[in-house]
């Protein structure tokens, strides 16, 4: 237990980063928007766009996951019931781009999940 505590302070604050996250969200979506002809005028820039996409994704895990946190007062594992709808709002973000912007979005998307649970397991030890 005391291992436990010591761990989760030093972790930061769920608040703060809840507000970070869905700042970086926020900002990922809307450079999405503003250049949204640049990015689907070619092959790469379609790419790029659907990397920018998963960024949203991966921001909209993480405060979705703050949020969890701050309501239910303790840390969760990041479940499918979380990712899938965070997963959802990425490939639609990638969708008002360019269709073919959602392949890359999904497979960025995959290498940021691996990156969370890669991440989690080194800090919380599992």
């Amino acid at each position: 237990a005391k291992a436990s505590s010591e761990m989760s302070s030093q972790l930061p604050p769920a608040a703060p980063s809840a507000v970070a996250s869905l700042l970086c969200c926020c900002v990922a979506f809307g450079s999405l928007q503003v250049y949204k002809d640049e990015l689907a005028s070619s092959v790469v820039m379609r790419a790029a766009g659907g990397v920018v996409s998963s960024f949203i994704f991966f921001f909209a895990v993480l405060f979705v996951s703050n949020v969890l946190e701050m309501v239910f007062r303790e840390r969760f594992g990041i479940g499918w019931l979380v990712v899938l709808p965070c997963l959802l709002a990425g490939e639609a973000a990638a969708v008002s781009v360019d269709v073919s912007c959602v392949y890359s979005c999904f497979a960025s998307s995959v290498g940021l999940l691996w990156y969370l649970n890669a991440v989690s397991a080194h800090i919380h030890k599992l």
